[in-house]
């Protein structure tokens, strides 16, 4: 059967072209039998002739063709016939380019295919642009995957619109050589043209478009087509503006605005924007800041008011940073007072972000939106990757403890631009991370820069944690544990290899999670377990070993917390001449919140604090020198920074000194407690409440 089809084909090849079949009948794997694969390559062989004897002469004398037939060079041979078919002269050219002429690799096939494909509709202008295309040097010298897959987005663009098809091929980044910057901005090109052809239309006439493509050029591509993809109508409006005919990063950011609008269930908060009175003439590049903004909102109310003139204060702060010199900040804030630290904490925030990641900021402009609208309710803040929002109540706290608070919320939320798109708990974990080690830098109280709380968590691993994947909308208490245990794992990282180190190899899991993003994989415990490749122990007691399970944590259901007597004082609490002087040592195998007394020196652990006797409110904080070497920021009345603070290592025995606080009124009011665990498996990580070791209320010595 397959030899009889081999005759007829050869038999349709002779009446098209008796020189062509003679040629053919003298081929090796003509004469010794016929495969399958051979008698459709004979067949297309005969609709070749059929269409182009010249280009089919051309084709019979490759050594491809002569010795044997595989089945990529099968398929060049019907993709050559069907691109004779719609045009002889490009078929004709495309046999004499070298890379046809020595062998066929898959890639070459797929180019053909294209390239054939972009006259599916059989008119002039379809013609034109597959004519076009196989004059371009970088068709005619050989074809790389790249340039393949770039001649696939253009027949996908073809196929929506061959008017933009034909545009395209008359730009100058197209003619040179196509990079894998420019093959992706003909990629979301074309899924634009078949989502909303307007918008597409109006964007192949744009200068930036038809001189060159650069990164922020494709990524303004990018958001455009999935703008498109949420509201065709919206693209088609916003390509048109003036601030869409030159393009500056800003208006990346603001085209992304408009995006989480149209996403929103909510049609309203798009609607709002793009009817609204102050844009009737379009949108400018005055407006970007204020449209990008916009973009954070959860309120259609708000949108509205916030493009209104006068309502929103926009306050800017042009700066630098080693990694990124042309950084802008901008607050956008509403009815609240700017404060002298606000512009600047974002800044540091920045460059704090920086240092560690060793990366400019993915963005160039910082946008900061104070304004609860556009902070989800169960949160203080939220980074859309545009911008990042904030509870604007926290900028006005006048302590250092709630300024603090809220410039620490800025290095989360700064953090965000590096981490998001991962697992949940890498995202928010290492944010939290960030804040830790931000504190620490700023000499911030230890109680401020601890771990962060368990709350309503009730999940104990990160396995687990996993597989119930919780919404944040639907049960925010449990989403919660995405900080929580996240925190523990990173925080325990850090102390056992030191920040040095633990910044690197965060490094370096931002760096498989971008190769992971690329597979289109969410990063997560694999990227982690490589990255941090030596701390197993750790991670898989994180990951799957019930560490915060409920029957592990270090206050028992049904136990109340009480001392557990397990401090003997060598010398109680005692006040005198303005000083308390106290000493001690645990018992048994009690150990303070750090495994390691030197951590208590390091990083500042409150081990020891001091309450009201009526009422146990806590006042503040005993520490000691922090590891900066200059004093700590004292938030509560009662932080104090001990002038004597030694553990010896030995036996744990304590001498503690310290000036007491004015503040707190009279000595015999206040209690010292020493906190920890009663054994060493009580390990801080474990939970957010730790064992009363013992406690002494304040012994006031008679004045000499």
């Amino acid at each position: 059967e397959t030899e009889r089809d081999a005759l007829e084909w050869l038999s349709w090849l002779a009446h098209d072209s008796e020189q062509a079949a003679v040629a053919v009948t003298a081929l090796p794997w003509i004469q010794d039998n016929i495969t399958g694969t051979e008698r459709d390559a004979l067949q297309w062989l005969r609709w070749l002739a059929k269409n182009s004897q010249q280009a089919a002469s051309a084709i019979n004398a490759l050594p491809w063709v002569q010795d044997d037939i595989t089945e990529t060079e099968r398929d060049a041979l019907k993709w050559l016939g069907w691109l004779a078919h719609d045009s002889e002269k490009a078929a004709v050219a495309v046999t004499t380019m070298p890379w046809v002429q020595d062998d066929i690799t898959d890639t070459e096939v797929e180019a053909l295919e294209e390239i054939r494909w972009l006259n599916d509709d059989k008119d002039k202008v379809g013609i034109a642009v597959t004519e076009a295309i196989v004059a371009l040097s970088w068709v005619q010298d050989d074809i790389t995957e790249t340039e393949a897959e770039f001649l696939d987005f253009l027949e996908g663009l073809d196929d929506a619109s061959e008017q933009a098809a034909a545009a395209v091929t008359t730009m100058t980044w197209v003619r040179d050589d196509i990079t894998g910057t420019e093959r992706d901005a003909l990629k979301w090109l074309s899924w634009l043209a078949h989502d909303s052809e307007k918008a597409a239309a109006t964007v192949t006439t744009l200068p930036w478009v038809q001189d060159d493509i650069t990164d922020t050029e494709r990524d303004a591509l990018e958001w455009i087509r999935w703008l498109a993809h949420d509201s065709d109508k919206a693209a088609a409006a916003i390509t048109a503006m003036p601030f869409l005919k030159s393009l500056e990063p800003d208006d990346v950011l603001a085209v992304r605005g408009i995006l989480r609008l149209a996403a929103d269930d909510d049609a309203s908060l798009l609607a709002t924007l793009v009817n609204h009175p102050s844009l009737r003439n379009g949108i400018t590049d005055a407006h970007t800041t204020l449209v990008t903004a916009a973009g954070t909102m959860w309120d259609a109310d708000e949108i509205h008011r916030l493009l209104n003139p006068d309502y929103a204060d926009i306050e800017i702060l042009s700066s630098s940073t080693m990694l990124t010199p042309d950084l802008k900040v901008s607050i956008v804030r509403t009815g609240t007072q700017s404060q002298p630290w606000t512009a600047e904490g974002a800044r540091d925030a920045v460059e704090f972000a920086e240092k560690i990641m060793q990366l400019p900021l993915p963005v160039s402009h910082g946008i900061v939106v104070l304004n609860e609208k556009a902070v989800p309710p169960q949160y203080g803040g939220a980074n859309y990757g545009i911008a990042f929002s904030y509870n604007p109540e926290r900028e006005q706290g006048q302590t250092p403890h709630d300024r603090h608070t809220f410039l620490s919320g800025f290095v989360h939320e700064t953090a965000h631009y590096y981490w998001r798109g991962h697992a949940d708990w890498i995202d928010e974990g290492v944010a939290n991370i960030f804040e830790y080690m931000y504190g620490i830098e700023k000499g911030v109280s230890p109680g401020l820069v601890g771990k962060t709380w368990r709350e309503d968590c009730e999940i104990h691993d990160l396995e687990t944690l996993t597989e119930l994947s919780p919404d944040s909308e639907e049960d925010f208490n449990q989403f919660h544990c995405n900080y929580y245990l996240g925190q523990l794992l990173f925080l325990e990282m850090l102390e056992n290899l030191g920040e040095e180190e633990f910044n690197g190899r965060l490094r370096e899991l931002y760096r498989l999670s971008i190769a992971a993003k690329e597979d289109d994989r969410t990063p997560g415990i694999a990227e982690v377990r490589q990255a941090f490749h030596d701390q197993t122990e750790i991670i898989e007691k994180h990951w799957s070993g019930k560490l915060n399970a409920p029957e592990n944590r270090p206050f028992d259901e049904g136990i109340d917390r009480t001392n557990h007597d397990l401090i003997q004082w060598d010398q109680y609490p005692t006040f005198s001449e303005g000083e308390v002087d106290l000493k001690g040592i645990p018992l048994g195998d009690a150990v303070y919140v750090s495994e390691d007394s030197h951590d208590i020196a390091k990083y500042g652990y409150a081990a020891f604090r001091l309450v009201a006797a009526d009422g146990w409110e806590h006042l503040g904080s005993i520490l000691p020198y922090n590891r900066a070497n200059k004093e700590w920021v004292l938030d509560y009345p009662g932080d104090v920074q001990a002038s004597t603070f030694v553990i010896f290592q030995a036996d744990k025995r304590f001498h503690i000194k310290f000036t007491f606080p004015t503040a707190l009124g009279a000595p015999e009011d206040v209690v010292v407690l020493v906190l920890g665990y009663r054994n060493a498996d009580r390990m801080a990580t474990i939970g957010d409440k730790v064992d009363l070791l013992g406690y002494a209320r304040i012994r006031v010595e008679p004045e000499s």
